[in-house]
């Protein structure tokens, strides 16, 4: 876990918050869909949140649900709160004692508890005190899978991937510290100034 949170957010990260989120048996929950850290206007720096399933978590029992990739979209909670379906999204189905880490401005609800259990979990949220700059082991960084990972569609993001694409392709270079690079030419497009090259200069 420690390693883990090293390499999101490095080290000795700072307190923020935790919740103990309850769902009790048998409920059923409205569309809820939210953005935790609308507020936030830091482009590139991110907090993580750390959700812990105490319980055995089957999808009957409405366990968190994800919209992958929705990091980058900076929305009012009541922008998206009647959406209840997204093509993509993921929801946390897990054992006893499965930790889920995510950037804390993924969009995510908790889903109706069809069980006669009460659902918890535990969720933290935890701030980075350093540039959060090639945290991890980088030893793979130049691998073709990098680029094919940054490059691969989410579905709802539809007509909307090659600028999901350019966000990604930033959020790279921050995290790498390399701000060459890029993927079949999308940055240098847009970064390909020629008024401002002096002739002969």
């Amino acid at each position: 876990m420690a390693a883990i949170i090293h390499s999101l957010v490095g080290p000795n990260p700072r307190y923020d918050h935790h919740a103990a989120h309850l769902t009790p048996a048998n409920t059923r929950k409205g569309a809820n869909l939210h953005q935790d850290a609308e507020y936030d206007v830091r482009d590139l720096h991110f907090d993580i949140q750390i959700s812990f399933f105490p319980e055995d978590t089957p999808l009957e029992s409405g366990g968190t649900l994800f919209v992958p990739g929705t990091q980058f979209r900076r929305v009012h909670e009541a922008e998206i709160k009647r959406y209840q379906n997204i093509i993509g999204q993921v929801q946390a189905v897990c054992e006893a004692g499965t930790m889920f880490f995510w950037h804390t401005n993924i969009w995510h609800s908790a889903r109706s508890n069809f069980t006669d259990r009460d659902r918890y979990m535990f969720k933290l949220r935890l701030n980075p005190t350093v540039r959060q700059q090639r945290l991890w082991n980088t030893d793979d960084l130049d691998s073709p899978e990098v680029k094919q990972k940054l490059n691969q569609k989410i579905p709802w993001h539809g007509q909307r991937h090659r600028i999901e694409l350019m966000n990604r392709i930033k959020f790279w270079r921050f995290l790498t510290g390399d701000p060459t690079f890029d993927i079949s030419l999308w940055w240098g497009r847009v970064e390909n100034t020629p008024d401002l090259i002096v002739p002969g200069g």
